[in-house]
Order: structure tokens, then sequence, then C-alpha cells
């Protein structure tokens, strides 16, 4: 079942997946990279460490 291209909409197939996968082609791949790189993408959070708690320091007692 193809899916829609995350940059224009366009399907993409899932079989067989162009080397572009999962944009439709190279350009819609280079313009996801520029919207991260121009910071219009962002994590909106920050992410826990493995156990959940903040991690100590180097240099700092535990």
């Amino acid at each position: 079942m193809p899916r829609p291209c995350p940059v224009c909409g366009k399907d993409v197939p899932e079989d067989p997946r162009p080397p572009s996968y999962p944009f439709c082609s190279p350009r819609c791949g280079l313009v996801d990279l520029g919207d991260w790189l121009s910071g219009r993408h962002a994590i909106s959070e920050d992410l826990p460490d493995s156990e959940g708690a903040p991690a100590a320091a180097e240099g700092e007692p535990e």
C-alpha cells in the first residue's frame, strides 16, 4: 500500500521502495533536511535518559 510523501503528499510505493524512501524523490528528501537544518522541524521536548533520572555531571557526587 503506498504511503504519502511527508513533504509533498505524493504516493510513495513500499514495494519496491525507491532509494529516496520515505520521500517520493531526492528533492523532497533535501527539502526535509533543509527544514531540520533551518530549525523549522524540531523535537518538542527533552527525552529522559534510560533510567528516568538526570545523569550526574562528571566530577559531581551521585
